[in-house]
């Protein structure tokens, strides 16, 4: 009877280890396909390779379970679930928990959470606030958001894109006036745009969104090692550490919107102090120009009055002259007949 059951579990432990070293065998390299217009969440870069939360919490997945990986971007995640169910790849990752009920596929614990926003231009988002009830045509990526949040938010006309970087490129261009994503994604286009400081969130949250990875239904084994492999990065710190790499907390934000406002604050009251100075020096030049122009022209009248007071002595002189050579005696009154001036021939004649 012990010799049985000693064969039995032998056998039982044969057949387990098979199945493992099948799967293992299997699922060495696995292809991974994911929705690359989801930064910081995942996306590829300028050189084509994948980047982002997600890619790097999978390549620590496949670590822990012992896998290689193959990327293969997509342009949504629906593109990346029908190449999951035809066969093209093994996982896909970041999709929307629930939000594609399929009975083809398998789905792993979270790998991450973000907060649904709603945003929109300054001027679109004071209207919103005294008139929430207004019609205002929205954007949203497919299958992001259920319907009832949307009523919630008073909206009723809506477009769906494929992706986030589509969403906010549909806000740009004035075919949508708010715009519901994923906060940091949002975040991340308009920076990227350049385009940050010219919208606002509305509502900070408007749902909560939990990503995870899609696997065929199954694929049983491979679901398991992903989430054993998860469960163990989350228990290690790991999966913390790779969370603070990607994405701020709020007092960094804050701080960081203030460093750029207090150097925004500098830079203007620079220029003001150098138009100040530039205002001073033309000031100063221009007065400058104004006294040598004054001085110039008092100089001038100056030289006039000399030479008129030169040539009025010349003249009196010359009267003098003409008056003493005379022979006749001359005497000169003033207004009150008083003697202003007499001859030496008249002060003769006078006895004087």
């Amino acid at each position: 009877m012990k010799k049985r059951v000693f064969m039995i579990l032998c056998a039982v432990s044969l057949l387990i280890n098979g199945v493992i070293l099948t799967v293992n065998a299997m699922t060495t390299t696995v292809r991974v396909g994911y929705c690359s217009y989801m930064a910081p969440y995942q996306y590829a870069d300028t050189s084509g390779q994948p980047q982002g939360f997600h890619i790097d919490v999978l390549e620590a997945v496949a670590e822990k379970a012992g896998l290689l990986t193959e990327f293969v971007s997509f342009n949504t995640t629906s593109e990346a679930l029908n190449a999951l169910q035809s066969g093209d790849i093994d996982i896909v990752i970041g999709v929307p928990q629930n939000q594609f009920a399929n009975h083809n596929i398998r789905y792993t614990d979270v790998i991450a959470q973000a907060n649904i926003c709603l945003l929109s231009s300054h001027e679109t988002a004071n209207q919103y606030r005294n008139s929430p009830t207004k019609n205002y045509p929205t954007v949203l990526e497919y299958r992001s958001l259920e319907y009832q949040y949307l009523t919630a938010l008073s909206v009723n006309t809506f477009l769906q894109t494929g992706n986030q970087k589509s969403c906010v490129e549909t806000l740009l261009s004035g075919d949508a006036a708010l715009l519901v994503a994923v906060k940091e994604c949002a975040i991340y286009y308009l920076e990227q745009q350049r385009q940050a400081d010219n919208y606002e969130i509305i509502n900070n949250f408007v749902a909560s969104a939990d990503y995870t990875m899609a696997v065929r239904n199954g694929d049983i084994y491979l679901c398991e090692a992903i989430n054993n492999a998860l469960a163990e990065l989350r228990a290690t710190g790991v999966y913390e550490s790779l969370h603070r790499e990607w994405f701020k907390l709020d007092s960094e934000i804050a701080y960081r919107k203030l460093v750029k406002a207090v150097a925004v604050g500098l830079g203007i009251a620079a220029i003001f102090v150098a138009s100040y100075l530039v205002l001073s020096m033309r000031t100063k030049r221009q007065l400058a120009r104004l006294v040598e122009a004054r001085t110039a022209e008092l100089l001038a009248a100056n030289y006039k009055l000399e030479q008129r007071i030169k040539q009025a002595r010349a003249e009196s002189e010359l009267r003098h002259s003409i008056i003493e050579a005379s022979p006749a005696g001359m005497v000169l009154f003033d207004e009150t007949l008083h003697v202003e001036y007499m001859n030496r021939n008249a002060m003769d004649m006078a006895g004087i």
